[in-house]
């Protein structure tokens, strides 16, 4: 099959959405399908990030000046008649589009099918859609739920079962725990200010819980308010996640891809959300023994954020002794089974 990715990442839209269609990417590659990304020229979109497959600048992205991070219209820089517009080249022959884009709805999604096309839809926003297959692992909705956002008489892929991750995730599984000493700062795409009350929580308990370091991985570096006597690394980006991951004793991290990751190796976690769009989370996945769910980290404060480590920090440390269940059901196979219905509905050949 001929498969297009269609989604855009760089310095205003985060790399989630990006490396789960890389998941999708290699798997679908590795059974010789054609794989091309078709994403806008946007700051910070290095072309090394797509592991040497094919990919097709379609225009200049987005402007940073009418860019809004609550405003998933102004992602694609143009109209959606625009985008089907610079899309149209490329629909010359039946293919299939895994479009993971939260700027793209029905508008497109039809252009496309009506043009012959296969449409795959990765979807964490409840929006309205008109496709194939609507994958949605995040929101806690039911494949009913979906059906009714599904303008076009298609199939639902819900819940937990199709969460993606990337199977060395699943082969790199925590399998011993210790008091912890070590911690591991991942709040994705967010701001400094965020990390930076994370940071000068952790920086004022550093002695109390006797840790040893704190490695903050923040593409945009060391805030600059934040000083400290104490072991504080800050790591602007890595290619190894899932070994900093197990190396590890806590992550305290965000929602989203990387929290799918975390969960397959079962790495203890304390999780926040940074992003409206990540409020449906905790509604699939429930606190258990390793990994703690909250509410939204940027109305915290620093006092707020540290009192909420410390409980957990005596929490983990009396749990790490009594055999720590992971209850979060993830086996890290959900690619495996979306390229099976993807293969199943569309043939291989087509």
């Amino acid at each position: 099959m001929k498969i297009y990715f269609r989604v855009d990442f760089g310095r205003y839209i985060g790399l989630g959405h990006l490396s789960r269609c890389l998941v999708l990417a290699d798997l679908f590659a590795s059974k010789n399908h054609d794989v091309c990304f078709l994403h806008h020229a946007q700051e910070g979109a290095n072309a090394e990030y797509f592991n040497g497959h094919k990919h097709e600048i379609l225009g200049e992205g987005v402007d940073p000046t009418e860019f809004s991070s609550n405003d998933y219209n102004t992602w694609l820089g143009h109209t959606q008649d625009q985008e089907c517009l610079q899309l149209s080249r490329f629909v010359t022959a039946p293919a299939v589009w895994i479009i993971d884009h939260y700027g793209i709805s029905y508008v497109v999604e039809e252009y496309l099918k009506n043009h012959g096309q296969h449409v795959v839809v990765l979807d964490d926003l409840k929006r309205t859609h008109y496709a194939d297959i609507i994958i949605d692992y995040s929101t806690g909705s039911t494949k009913e739920d979906v059906q009714k956002r599904n303008l076009y008489s298609g199939e639902s892929l819900v819940g937990k079962e199709f969460c993606i991750a990337s199977m060395r995730y699943a082969q790199a599984k925590k399998d011993s725990y210790a008091k912890v000493s070590k911690i591991l700062i991942n709040l994705g795409s967010t701001t400094a200010e965020n990390v930076l009350k994370v940071c000068l929580a952790l920086n004022g308990i550093f002695e109390q819980f006797n840790l040893r370091q704190v490695q903050v991985l923040f593409k945009a570096g060391r805030p600059l308010e934040f000083t400290s006597k104490n072991d504080f690394q800050f790591i602007s980006t890595t290619s190894s996640l899932e070994k900093m991951n197990i190396e590890t004793d806590l992550v305290i991290g965000s929602y989203g891809v990387a929290l799918v990751e975390r969960l397959v190796q079962q790495v203890p976690c304390i999780n926040f959300l940074v992003v409206d769009n990540q409020k449906d989370f905790s509604a699939i996945f429930k606190n258990d023994d390793l990994h703690s769910f909250y509410g939204d980290l940027r109305p915290l404060d620093m006092t707020q954020i540290r009192e909420l480590i410390k409980t957990e920090l005596r929490r983990l440390n009396a749990k790490i002794i009594q055999n720590p269940k992971c209850a979060c059901g993830i086996d890290g196979r959900g690619a495996f089974r979306i390229l099976e219905k993807v293969e199943a509905k569309f043939g291989r050949g087509n």
